[in-house]
């Protein structure tokens, strides 16, 4: 991402980054290390978020695993992508990993009714009494030459509902 040929790639993923807010959102690589993230994402994920793997943290932090309340539904939905990503790239050896540590982590824990197909997973995040319910949109950069680019995932968190809107803009949650 330091190439000077990609620095028009970097200010408009920074400019999305910032036009998100006060909502969370993340710029995730193949692997779901973060690689960017605006300031609205430490409200849900905390500090030190950009540099360390997403998927590490929803599956094998304990505390994070708390913290969400859907959790079993999130698990078994990334391992479903996971999966489907490996099919792909066969010899990635780091997406290799993340399947056994996903497939470690919901061993045990019965797939939730609807995760069956893999659909979209909405995480519900609890933080002190109030449940926050999120969706999220990822974008891309379409028909990316350059590799680096292509690997790129963009997740946009939006409030679910008017608590997790009074949340993200600071007000009290009623």
């Amino acid at each position: 991402m330091e190439e000077p040929a990609l620095e028009p790639f970097r200010r408009a993923m920074d400019r999305l980054l910032a036009a998100h807010e006060p909502f969370p959102a993340l710029v995730l690589d193949a692997h779901a290390r973060v690689v960017a993230a605006n300031r609205a994402s430490s409200a849900l994920f905390g500090c030190g978020l950009v540099g360390s793997n997403l998927l590490e943290r929803y599956l094998a932090d304990p505390a994070v695993r708390a913290a969400v309340v859907n959790w079993p539904e999130i698990a078994w939905t990334a391992l479903d992508r996971l999966r489907r990503q490996l099919e792909g790239a066969p010899f990635d050896g780091e997406l290799r990993r993340l399947v056994a540590l996903a497939e470690a982590a919901v061993a045990g824990v019965p797939r939730p009714l609807g995760a069956e197909h893999g659909l979209v997973a909405c995480p519900w995040f609890r933080v002190g009494d109030t449940v926050i319910r999120t969706i999220a949109i990822a974008a891309r950069f379409e028909t990316a030459i350059d590799v680096t680019l292509d690997e790129l995932r963009i997740e946009l968190i939006y409030p679910q509902d008017a608590t997790a809107e009074q949340f993200f803009r600071g007000q009290r949650p009623a």
